[in-house]
């Protein structure tokens, strides 16, 4: 079965098995409200219905800004999200991955890494 890739604004956005939602941010994306907007409605297409861990890498993101990641963390606007893991890899993702759990409390688990392979290990365990 071809897998489904939804491209949107500044990320592409796909489900891997078993049954985890990627978003991965293309290099330099500048991410405002209406981004992040564009890609939640993308993560409710790819979850017909049912909320799913999410592996967000944000490696190549060069900024979020503040309406962005508030939005991001609002339990309404974030129905489609089980539990989330932030592939962070330089100075920058970690500043903007820990504005983002700091400041703005997603109301899901919620975990840094900087290793592709530990994270979806994580959310292999919210997987039911």
């Amino acid at each position: 079965m071809e897998e489904e890739i939804i491209e949107t604004s500044v990320a592409n956005c796909w489900r891997i098995d078993p049954g985890i939602n990627v978003i991965i941010f293309k290099a330099g994306a500048e991410a405002e409200l209406s981004d992040v907007e564009e890609n939640f409605a993308a993560l409710k297409q790819l979850n017909k219905g049912e909320p799913s861990p999410l592996f967000l890498d944000i490696t190549k993101l060069k900024y979020m800004d503040r309406d962005a990641r508030t939005y991001s963390a609002r339990k309404e606007a974030t129905t489609d999200v089980q539990a989330l893991a932030i592939l962070i890899g330089s100075p920058v993702g970690k500043m903007l991955g820990g504005f983002f759990l700091g400041l703005n409390k997603p109301p899901y688990p919620t975990k840094l890494f900087t290793v592709k392979e530990e994270a979806i290990a994580w959310l292999k365990g919210f997987v039911e």
